[in-house]
């Protein structure tokens, strides 16, 4: 356990604030209400190797990387789904609204409670059993890809109706609605995340096509890409999550966080916590100066059981594979420790300025260097040629191996 007395004075004006039930304000990644707090200084930066907590726990039954992009059919899909929602949202305010009491409105809001918490359960089955298809060879790298990002879509299209849900409830004084939405809301949490949500993204064409690295057993996924300057890592175990027990209080669940993070925990610039006692998790989310992780902690096993890793590519440390100066092009190929990313560098041979060029693996573009020269994409999980094209006669080849090796 690190020593962390500053954050634990403000975190027990927290918990008493929150009481183990609901947070006091503020809003996580995940979207649920949730509370924010400061933390000690931050500590010196540096670069950083792993510092993720979860793997796989067996050896993986596929490892794959995909293109994922502009796909219409899959994004007609996602807005005939958002349009349904809007129209359950509609639907709901009207009956609401002829309601002849609050008692009345109690009742309906209940129901839709109900009906919501069977959604997401329902999604949770469904993100499940397509881990199951994919592992059975049964969905495609990409094709299961969609699948997560499409459930991830609608549980994020379910907080519209939840919203309404919270509003009335508030207008009525219920407070039994509150302590129901907050449970409710901890599903949808769980539920996808930010590479799923970067996929729809992409699908729907508000992105960028992005490539991204799947690892799978029949205990969970990995899945890692770049998004921005950042490397995104997540995980989910579900062999870790129990669902019977007594439960834990928030603070038994932040030591957890603390004791799994320790690299993070000694840094942390600001805490935020959602989730709820009675719906079996907490997440916790520790910002630190070039990293962030937001950990899924089931409280009546206290263990994390999902995470979500953000970490700047430029705090990556980096493994030279291979430097060739070939076409009046220096090239360099490194590995990011940890990380399944690999980056290349292009330079001018002759006067060492940046040059932005087109990268290809096995033919097919993954990108384009930036201004500084750089471009950062998923290893691949194969041997592979990487190429960049810097125009006529400028294109300069390295074999990828899978064995950490790469030649000329």
């Amino acid at each position: 356990m690190v020593p962390r007395p500053t954050v634990f004075a403000l975190l027990a004006v927290l918990v008493l604030v929150v009481a183990g039930v609901v947070p006091a304000a503020g809003v996580t990644a995940g979207g649920a209400t949730g509370a924010s707090v400061a933390g000690p200084a931050p500590g010196p930066g540096g670069p950083v190797g792993r510092d993720y907590a979860l793997t796989l726990n067996e050896t993986p039954a596929r490892t794959d990387v995909a293109d994922v992009g502009l796909d219409v059919a899959r994004s007609v899909e996602d807005q005939r789904s958002k349009a349904q929602v809007r129209l359950d949202v509609l639907k709901l305010q009207a009956r609401l609204d002829s309601a002849a009491s609050d008692d009345e409105r109690f009742d309906v809001l209940n129901v839709r409670l109900d009906v919501l918490k069977a959604q997401l359960s329902g999604l949770d089955d469904a993100e499940q059993a397509a881990l199951r298809e994919y592992n059975a060879g049964r969905l495609t790298t990409k094709g299961y890809l969609y699948r997560l990002a499409f459930i991830d879509a609608r549980a994020r299209q379910l907080q519209d109706v939840l919203s309404l849900v919270e509003t009335r409830g508030q207008q009525i004084q219920a407070a039994s609605i509150g302590r129901r939405v907050t449970e409710v809301r901890t599903d949808a949490a769980v539920l996808g995340g930010p590479v799923q949500h970067n996929v729809a993204l992409a699908y729907r064409g508000e992105v960028a096509a992005k490539q991204v690295r799947v690892e799978t057993a029949p205990d969970g996924y990995v899945a890692t890409t770049v998004v921005g300057g950042s490397q995104l890592r997540q995980a989910y175990r579900y062999d870790l999550r129990s669902e019977s027990g007594p439960t834990n209080d928030m603070r038994s669940a932040l030591d957890t966080v603390y004791a799994t993070y320790p690299n993070e925990s000694s840094r942390v610039s600001s805490v935020n916590v959602g989730g709820q006692r009675d719906a079996g998790v907490f997440y916790v989310t520790l910002d630190a100066p070039t990293r962030q992780v937001t950990a899924y902690v089931d409280n009546r096993n206290l263990t994390v059981f999902k995470e979500e890793y953000r970490t700047q590519l430029a705090q990556l440390q980096v493994e030279p594979v291979r430097d060739v100066t070939e076409r009046g092009l220096s090239v360099g190929l490194d590995r990011g420790r940890s990380s399944h990313l690999l980056r290349v560098d292009l330079a001018d041979a002759g006067s060492g300025a940046p040059v932005q060029a087109a990268v290809l693996v096995d033919g097919e573009a993954v990108g384009r260097t930036g201004p500084e020269g750089h471009l950062w994409f998923p290893e691949p999980v194969r041997p592979a040629n990487v190429s960049v094209n810097a125009g006529p006669n400028r294109t300069v080849s390295l074999y990828l191996d899978n064995t950490s090796n790469a030649v000329a």
